[in-house]
């Protein structure tokens, strides 16, 4: 199949995508999709290879694909679609000289400082030359690359000059020992902005091409899932002007697993609308918080009777789907939920 032939097929009730070179007929998924019909229909009738792999999928979901195919793409120009923002090209367009980041070209910055968080957790602060910012949106995440080996991380701060990231160090990972042996002073090469979610602040999310509005929001994270999870919360607990209601439940393995305990207490102690859960799934004698992977009742506990939350859901695909699952069981609608 040429892309020609899979550009005219990009309407509720008939559209293809193409993913990793095969073409898939998706009409009769859209309404079963878990991130709503919306997701695809921003991409039907061309090359959505990037956006699948940038969000994240499990083998199960993979897997339900597979049904879906029709053919291979054999030509050699896929039509994509435009992978920078309109709000990133005008943004660049009239401060040229004050945004770094561009998808489509990498940039270096330099280690500032480094911090030991937890035993297998780091925080970096890089300096951003010439006095720029990233140009990323809250809740977006950057590209970093060692070699040929490259991994997304989302910043947990951003501001003039300078951004932090929050590191689980893998000892078999592909890019998180390279930058737990870099020293200060050292570079990383990075590219960026990437992510189809974020956060503009006053409740307000972008989320696959649509706005959503909200005051009343309950993150489900869990382990390095936190690092999108807490530069939202970050920004809620210094709001500008509407307060936001928050309520967070943070899954471990152990008490000194939980990734910036200290930070989240302090927005929680600072603001009244803010409250933490932590539940471990393997508690010491002592523990007194929630015990347990998220189950519908240990989630049923937090929200609201009404169901009326927007649930932010960040973590490993299997874990997001899980959750999503019992979101769903619960009451919420795919309108009603964000996976990060």
């Amino acid at each position: 199949m040429d892309f020609a032939q899979i550009k005219s097929h990009n309407s509720f009730h008939d559209c293809w995508i193409v993913i990793n070179g095969k073409v898939y007929d998706v009409t009769k998924y859209l309404d079963e999709h878990p991130g709503g019909s919306e997701v695809i229909m921003s991409l039907a009738g061309g090359d959505a290879t990037s956006e699948f792999n940038d969000i994240g999928h499990s083998k199960s979901a993979i897997k339900t694909l597979d049904q879906f195919e029709i053919g291979v793409c054999g030509d050699s120009k896929p039509v994509i679609r435009e992978t920078v923002s309109w709000f990133h090209r005008l943004y660049t367009w009239f401060f040229p000289d004050l945004c770094l980041m561009n998808k489509d070209e990498t940039k270096t910055v330099t280690l500032e400082s480094k911090e030991q968080l937890t035993h297998d957790t780091i925080r970096l602060t890089f300096a951003i030359p010439g006095n720029m910012n990233l140009g990323l949106k809250c809740g977006q995440h950057i590209v970093c690359y060692n070699g040929d080996h490259q991994r997304k991380y989302t910043p947990t701060k951003t501001n003039q000059c300078e951004f932090e990231l929050v590191v689980k160090v893998y000892p078999d990972g592909k890019l998180s020992p390279f930058l737990n042996q870099m020293n200060v002073g050292d570079t990383l090469l990075i590219s960026g902005p990437s992510g189809r979610h974020s956060y503009n602040g006053n409740g307000e999310f972008s989320s696959a091409n649509k706005m959503m509005f909200t005051n009343n929001i309950v993150f489900i994270c869990a382990g390095s899932g936190i690092t999108p999870v807490y530069a939202i919360l970050d920004q809620i607990a210094n709001p500008d002007k509407d307060t936001i209601y928050t309520k967070l439940l943070f899954v471990n393995k152990t008490e000194n697993d939980i990734i910036l305990r200290k930070e989240l207490d302090e927005f929680a102690f600072r603001n009244a609308s803010m409250t933490n859960y932590y539940t471990l799934t393997q508690p010491h004698d002592e523990w007194s918080g929630l015990v347990g992977r998220p189950s519908a009742k240990m989630i049923s506990d937090i929200v609201s009777e009404e169901r009326n939350e927007t649930v932010i859901v960040c973590g490993s695909s299997e874990f997001n789907d899980a959750i999503s699952s019992i979101c769903l069981e619960l009451g919420y609608t795919k309108d009603n939920l964000i996976l990060f």
